[in-house]
């Protein structure tokens, strides 16, 4: 797990481990063991306001955009297509209990490699990822602030990447403002970053880990069509990981938990 943790931090940023028993084990005692196991690369992450360290990610009927609600929901606990995106945290852990009957592929993507794509053919984009995208959130109070988080920072020497999806397409469809050029920008950002050439797509197995430095890879998923039987339906567990050697930037921002939003400058 020392290998693993260099290879996040310092090597391609994306580890695959396999052979986890899950077939061998209890629910219960699979969480046990792989939150055991992250413990040993980094420091488990709440991932809602509950401060649950283990989520589960598997259909649950909910969808990312449901008629006559535009708050919209978390992309995990459905089937559909998930953008390329970041989560929460330095790095992102998956365990595969079970794979669905059809689709659910994983793809993964360098943020560098695409970060110098758009430099050479949009360097114009580069000032809006920059500047980051405008959310606004409602306080306890009523009140509405706007704020901005952005896609790409250069601090302490580090190139650095994070964008909240969710987040970003909730905004625009509750009326967030959004420019011409920032909505170019984004659908530019999900194109490079889903070319063949800068991707790597697997089906993961029962048993199959992957560790994602959220900094430097984006990830997505495909849709998928679960088995009938609640035994064999597609379940993940996921882990948020915080490294003591991990970047940082991130702290000055808010995050979906915690964190005061800053005053948006447009």
């Amino acid at each position: 797990m020392e290998s693993v943790r260099d290879d996040l931090l310092a090597g391609s940023g994306f580890v695959l481990l396999q052979g986890f028993p899950v077939d061998r084990y209890s629910l219960p005692d699979i969480e046990t063991m792989f939150l055991a196991l992250g413990r040993l690369i980094g420091k488990p992450v709440s991932q809602n306001s509950y401060g649950d360290l283990l989520g589960h990610v598997r259909d649950e009927g909910k969808r990312v955009i449901i008629t006559g609600d535009t708050r919209g929901a978390r992309g995990y606990l459905s089937n559909e297509k998930l953008l390329f995106h970041t989560d929460l945290g330095d790095a992102v852990g998956l365990l595969c209990i079970q794979k669905s009957r059809e689709g659910g592929m994983s793809s993964m993507s360098s943020s560098m490699s695409v970060y110098n794509e758009i430099l050479k053919t949009h360097p114009e984009y580069l000032p809006i990822y920059f500047r980051g995208f405008p959310f606004r959130s409602t306080e306890a109070d009523g009140a509405e602030i706007m704020w901005r988080l952005p896609v790409f920072t250069y601090e302490n020497g580090m190139l650095s990447c994070a964008i909240r999806r969710m987040a970003i397409e909730t905004a625009r469809l509750n009326g967030v403002p959004y420019t011409d050029e920032e909505n170019a920008a984004l659908e530019y950002l999900d194109a490079v970053a889903a070319r063949e050439d800068l991707r790597f797509d697997m089906h993961m197995e029962p048993g199959d880990i992957q560790f994602l430095n959220n900094f430097v890879t984006f990830h997505s998923r495909t849709e998928f069509v679960d088995a009938d039987e609640p035994e064999l339906k597609r379940h993940m567990l996921r882990l948020w990981l915080q490294f003591p050697q991990g970047r940082s930037f991130l702290s000055k921002y808010p995050t979906i938990y915690d964190g005061v939003p800053h005053t948006i400058d447009r």
